[in-house]
C-alpha cells in the first residue's frame, strides 16, 4: 500500500485484507473526497482568477459558484455512503454493528435481565442523570473558554494591520486550543462511561467536532456576518474582503502546521526511541532486529480518528466560506495528494501495525457530514443574500425582508434538489448491492432455523436413543423370559424321569452350571448380541436423520418413513 503517488488508485481490497476495514474505509473516503475535489478545483480556479482580474468578491459568478459547491457536496456525501454500502456488501460487514459487545472500561452495577435472566452491567438512572448534568456543565464551561479565546483573537486581529498574518497567528492558536479541547473531550467521554466502543467513539467525535467548529469557524462567522454591525464595522476594507484574507491565512496555516506535525513528529519520536535504546543498551542492536522486533519498538497507531477529523475540518474550510476564498478546493486537492502519501507511509513504516478491525461504514462521521451539508447551505445562502450586494442588485432586492425571503427561497430550492433529485439519482444501495442484501436477509432466517433445528435434533437424538434403548431392553427382557420358559418346559418334558436328588443338589451348589445364568445360557448370549446390533442400528438411524435434516425439511419426513419401515422389518 505504500508508494502510491496518485490517490485515485488505492488498493482498497489489499488494505482491507491486511489492515482491516476501518483503515480501508478511511482511505476510500480520502480517495472519493479527492476525486470530487477535481471539478471544484477547476471551476474554483477560474472564479478566483476572475475575482483577481477585476471582478472582485461581490459578483454573481461567485454566488453561482457557491451554490454549485453546496449541490456538489450533497452529491459527494450521497455517493460516499453508497460506496461504503457497496464495500460493506462485498466484504460481508453489513451486520457488524449488530455484533457489538460491552467495552472493557465500562463501569456499572451487576443486574439480571428481565427478558432472558442473563447477567448484565447497567448504570442506575440517577447516576446517568448525574453524569449527564456534569458533562453539560463542563461543556458550557469549555464553550465559555472557547468564546473567550475567540474574543482575544478578534482583538488580536483588530490590532494587526495585515489580516492574512492575523489568520496565520490564529491558525497557531487553533492548533494549541484543539490539543487542549481534545484532552478535555476524552476526559468528558470517560466520565460519561458509554457502554459500547462505538458509543464511546461517537460521543468523542461529537465533542471534537463541536469544539473545533466553534474554535475554527467562530471567528470567520463573526467577521463575515456580525462585525459589520458592531465595533465600528470592518474598518477601511469591506467585511467580505476582510473575511477572505482571514480565511486564507487560517486555512493555509492549518495545512502547513498539520502536515508538519503529521510528518515530522512521528519521525522525531521514532528517532528519539532509537537513540534511547542505543544509549541504554550500550551497543547498536538496530541492524540485528527482526521485523517483529521493529514492530514491537514502533509507536502504536491510535486509529483513524485524527485523520477523519483533519479531513472533515478541511471540508468545512473549503465549503462553508467558499465564495470568500474559491481557490480553497485547489489547496485541499494538493493537500490530499500529500496526505495519502503521509498516511500510507506512517501506517506501513512508522507506526506499529494496527490490529485489523471490522466496520460497516464511517459511522458517526457520516452523520457529521450530513450536518455539515445543512450548515453549508445556510452559510452560503446567508452570504449570497446578506453579504453580496450584486445579487440584490440583480434581482432588485431593496430591504431586509426581501433579502430574508430570498434566503428562504434558496434553502427551499436546494432542499428540493437534494430530496427530489440527488437522493433519487444516487441511492444508498445499488441494485446489485440491494439484491445481495435481500438475498442475505432471505437466507439468514432459514440458516438460523436450520441451525436451531440441528441443535434440537441433536438433543432429540440423545433423548430418543435413550428411550429406544429402554424399550429394546424391556422387549429383550420379555423375550428372555419367554425363551427361558420354553426351555424349562422342554427340559422338564425330556428329563422328567431322569431327575435325581444328586442332580438337584449339584444344581444348587454350582450356579455356574445354571441354565438360566447369562454366562452359560447360549440363548441369552444370542439375545445380548441381538440387543447390541439393534443399538448400533438405532444409532445409525438417528445419525442419518440429523444428516438428512441439514438438506431439506421434506427429506426428513421421507427418511423417517423409510426408517420406520426398516424398524418394522427388523422386528418381524
Amino acid at each position: 500500500c505504500c508508494g502510491r503517488l496518485w490517490p485515485f488508485a488505492q488498493p482498497i481490497d489489499k488494505i482491507e485484507s491486511y489492515f482491516g476495514q476501518k483503515i480501508a474505509l478511511y482511505f476510500e473516503f480520502l480517495r472519493v473526497h479527492t476525486l470530487f475535489l477535481v471539478p471544484l478545483s477547476i471551476i474554483g480556479l477560474g472564479v478566483f482568477l476572475y475575482q483577481e482580474l477585476g471582478g472582485g468578491i461581490d459578483n454573481p459568478v461567485t454566488a453561482a459558484y457557491s451554490l454549485y459547491v453546496v449541490v456538489h457536496f450533497m452529491i459527494f456525501r450521497r455517493y460516499h455512503e453508497q460506496n461504503e454500502n457497496t464495500l460493506a456488501t462485498r466484504w460481508g460487514s453489513t451486520k457488524v454493528l449488530d455484533q457489538e459487545r460491552i467495552r472493557p472500561e465500562y463501569k456499572g452495577d451487576v443486574s439480571w435481565s428481565a427478558v432472558d435472566g442473563s447477567m448484565q452491567l447497567e448504570v442506575p438512572p440517577r447516576m446517568k442523570c448525574y453524569r449527564l448534568t456534569l458533562a453539560i456543565l463542563a461543556v458550557i464551561g469549555i464553550l465559555a473558554f472557547i468564546y473567550g479565546a475567540l474574543f482575544a483573537g478578534f482583538i488580536m486581529e483588530t490590532f494587526i494591520a495585515d489580516t492574512m498574518y492575523a489568520g496565520l497567528i490564529f491558525a497557531v492558536v487553533l492548533v494549541i486550543v484543539n490539543a487542549l479541547t481534545r484532552v478535555l473531550a476524552e476526559k468528558l467521554t470517560d466520565f460519561e462511561n458509554p457502554k459500547t466502543t462505538s458509543g464511546y467513539k461517537n460521543s468523542l467525535i461529537r465533542k471534537l467536532v463541536l469544539f473545533k467548529f466553534l474554535t475554527g469557524f467562530g471567528l470567520l462567522y463573526y467577521s463575515a456576518f456580525i462585525q459589520e454591525y458592531v465595533s465600528g464595522g470592518c474598518g477601511e476594507t469591506d467585511c467580505a474582503t476582510r473575511t477572505a484574507m482571514l480565511l486564507r491565512g487560517t486555512f493555509i496555516g492549518m495545512i502547513v502546521i498539520n502536515n508538519f506535525l503529521e510528518i515530522c513528529l512521528p519521525i522525531l519520536t521514532q528517532f528519539a526511541n532509537k537513540t534511547y535504546r542505543k544509549c541504554c543498551g550500550g551497543e547498536d542492536e538496530e541492524d540485528f532486529e527482526s521485523p517483529i522486533e521493529q514492530q514491537l519498538h514502533a509507536e502504536p497507531y491510535e486509529g483513524t480518528l485524527d485523520d477523519y477529523d483533519e479531513l472533515v475540518n478541511q471540508i468545512g474550510f473549503t465549503t462553508f466560506f467558499v465564495p470568500f476564498f474559491p481557490i480553497a478546493p485547489v489547496l485541499a486537492f494538493l493537500n490530499n495528494i500529500i496526505e495519502v502519501q503521509v498516511d500510507s507511509t506512517k501506517i506501513c513504516l512508522v507506526y506499529r501495525r494496527p490490529v485489523p478491525m471490522r466496520a460497516a461504514n464511517s459511522g458517526e462521521w457520516n452523520r457529521v457530514l450530513n450536518v455539515f451539508s445543512w450548515i453549508m447551505l445556510l452559510t452560503n445562502a446567508a452570504a449570497i443574500m446578506f453579504r453580496f450586494n450584486s445579487v440584490s442588485t440583480l434581482f432588485s432586492i431593496t430591504n431586509v425582508q426581501e433579502r430574508f425571503l430570498g434566503f428562504l427561497v434558496i434553502i427551499f430550492v436546494i432542499t428540493l434538489i437534494r430530496v427530489g433529485i440527488i437522493n433519487f439519482a444516487v441511492p444508498l444501495w445499488t441494485s446489485k448491492s440491494r439484491e445481495h442484501l435481500d438475498r442475505q436477509e432471505h437466507l439468514w432466517p432459514y440458516l438460523l432455523n436450520i441451525k436451531t433445528k440441528k441443535e434440537d435434533l441433536e438433543f432429540s437424538y440423545e433423548y430418543d436413543l435413550a428411550e429406544m434403548q429402554e424399550t429394546i431392553e424391556n422387549e429383550h427382557d420379555d423375550a428372555k423370559r419367554g425363551v427361558a420358559s420354553k426351555q424349562k418346559k422342554k427340559h422338564q418334558h425330556h428329563h422328567l424321569d431322569s431327575k435325581t436328588t444328586t442332580e438337584e443338589t449339584n444344581h444348587l451348589t454350582n450356579p455356574l452350571k445354571n441354565p438360566e445364568s447369562p454366562k452359560s445360557n447360549p440363548s441369552e448370549n444370542e439375545t445380548n448380541q441381538e440387543q447390541q446390533s439393534q443399538q448400533q442400528e438405532t444409532k445409525i438411524i438417528m445419525e442419518r436423520r440429523i444428516k438428512d435434516a441439514n438438506h431439506h425439511d421434506d427429506h426428513d419426513d421421507h427418511d423417517h418413513d423409510d426408517h420406520d419401515d426398516d424398524d418394522h422389518d427388523h422386528d418381524d
